[in-house]
């Protein structure tokens, strides 16, 4: 049953309403806009999720303590606030380590 509002696409896939293709597109320029904001915030040195886990106990420790972790390992910082996979590990491994102290 089609809808009185519902047109369909006259390109490729006649099936596709416009709509689902305008919220495609939407969804593409999102993605498109994120990336340019994360080569923007590119650096000529950084570091890679893995060595950002394995400093990531220490950093969290520091930050637990209410130390500048941030100015100890700036790298860190840098990275976490570009990662969303890594401040994730971040926030859960403060957790923990907020209810061991």
């Amino acid at each position: 049953m089609k809808l009185p509002n519902e047109k369909k696409r006259s390109s490729n896939d006649p099936q596709v309403p416009i709509q689902d293709e305008i919220i495609a597109q939407a969804s593409e320029i999102e993605f498109a806009k994120k990336i340019l904001e994360m080569l923007a915030m590119t650096q000529s040195e950084e570091l890679t999720c893995d060595e950002v886990f394995a400093l990531l106990d220490q950093y969290v420790d520091l930050d637990v303590k209410n130390e500048d972790a941030a100015s100890i390992f700036p790298l860190v910082r840098q990275h976490l606030n570009i990662c969303g996979d890594c401040l994730e590990e971040y926030f859960a491994l403060k957790k923990i380590m907020a209810n061991i102290q």
